[in-house]
């Protein structure tokens, strides 16, 4: 994983929030920064949010393609 993406807990709307509590305005997209980052790294749990893929502790599969992290 990029050094830069270590510290990022997820993405939301146009905000990132670092895994010390700390939120940061972005200038892009969710959307263009999907596009941007490898999809190893990163996980669209939705249409506001984009997880960093180490921040997730537990997954549960439920019907109809849905999860519980």
């Amino acid at each position: 994983m990029p050094k830069a993406l270590q510290s990022i807990r997820h993405f939301i709307l146009r905000f990132m929030k670092t895994f010390q509590n700390k939120t940061y305005p972005m200038d892009f997209s969710l959307d263009t920064l999907e596009n941007q980052l490898n999809p190893t790294h990163l996980f669209r749990i939705n249409r506001k949010r984009l997880i960093n893929m180490q921040s997730i502790v537990n997954m549960t599969a439920y019907s109809r393609s849905r999860l519980k992290l």
